[in-house]
């Protein structure tokens, strides 16, 4: 990966992506899409997918808190809620949409809390704890490949 943000032809995409394009599919990384929001119904899919074949597996969404205002955000959530699917969806909370604070684009104190208008659990979690960020994600994804559904977590 850092190959590929050098512009390296020993990249994963042979230093044509960059960061807004980097994937390994052989490793089960889905290339990134440089759209907002791109990412999440690509995600659930993929969770369907785990799903249907009964794989033990997780999908993760990576977004950032201007995607939470995207109506894919909503629909894939929603989505990922009502068939049970073994996805997390993680929200790094930089404070800013582009250059919109996040306080003037949503009332909720916590991006977070807004999981369970899709009856899920959402978590916030300090980004700068590292330990915390692995045991957040550990146990969601235990969770997730237990059936226990999907879960939402920021940070």
């Amino acid at each position: 990966m850092m190959a590929e943000l050098f512009g390296k032809t020993t990249g994963c995409c042979k230093g044509k992506g960059g960061s807004m394009h980097m994937g390994d599919l052989a490793r089960g990384m889905v290339p990134a899409i440089a759209i907002v929001g791109g990412g999440l119904p690509i995600a659930t899919g993929v969770a369907l997918s785990f799903k249907m074949r009964k794989e033990p597996r997780v999908s993760v969404a990576f977004m950032g808190d201007g995607a939470t205002n995207e109506g894919i955000f909503h629909e894939s959530l929603n989505m990922g809620a009502i068939w049970d699917l073994p996805v997390l969806y993680v929200v790094e909370n930089n404070l800013y949409a582009a250059s919109t604070p996040v306080s003037m684009s949503m009332k909720v104190a916590h991006i977070a809390d807004r999981a369970c208008a899709y009856g899920m659990p959402g978590v916030t979690v300090d980004g700068n704890d590292v330990l915390a960020v692995y045991e957040a994600a550990r146990q969601a994804a235990e969770l997730a490949r237990r059936g226990g559904g999907p879960r939402s977590w920021s940070w």
